[in-house]
């Protein structure tokens, strides 16, 4: 549609409010011209490897882990389930609410911003020597 690529299962026999069990795994090659990947999951894990440099990426999971590599522009979020990444763009933007968020940032374009956050699991960020930035930490506990 348009330059745009949905995947989705098709379930044979299912009527429209059926209700499909079973596991489904796509594994989608993209050609280098692609400059944006968007991708919307439930109950499963997002993987992304082997992509061009500069690609921006909104990804999102209910139930899983996300691990991407080379990301430029990258929006993850993750209800229940680590974020992994390998960031160099202007704007970075995670969140988990149960679970871990760990990653490189290899360059951040001038202007450029970080945001993580989770509910329930550690921050982890390596950047690169010549990042000058604040650091705002607030920490959430129930008594």
């Amino acid at each position: 549609r348009g330059g745009e690529l949905s995947v989705q299962p098709l379930y044979h026999g299912a009527g429209p409010r059926a209700a499909v069990f079973g596991s489904v795994s796509f594994d989608i090659r993209l050609p280098t011209s692609v400059r944006r990947v968007e991708v919307r999951n439930v109950s499963g894990s997002i993987d992304l490897e082997d992509l061009q440099a500069g690609v921006s990426q909104d990804l999102k999971t209910v139930s899983g882990s996300i691990r991407t590599q080379r990301a430029a522009n990258l929006r993850a979020e993750s209800v229940s389930g680590s974020i992994d990444f390998v960031f160099a763009g202007a704007e970075l933007a995670l969140q988990s609410t149960s679970g871990h968020i760990g990653g490189r940032i290899l360059a951040i374009e001038d202007g450029g911003r970080v945001r993580a956050q989770s509910i329930s699991g550690a921050v982890e960020l390596q950047a690169f020597d010549a990042l000058s930035a604040a650091k705002n930490s607030r920490r959430r506990s129930a008594d």
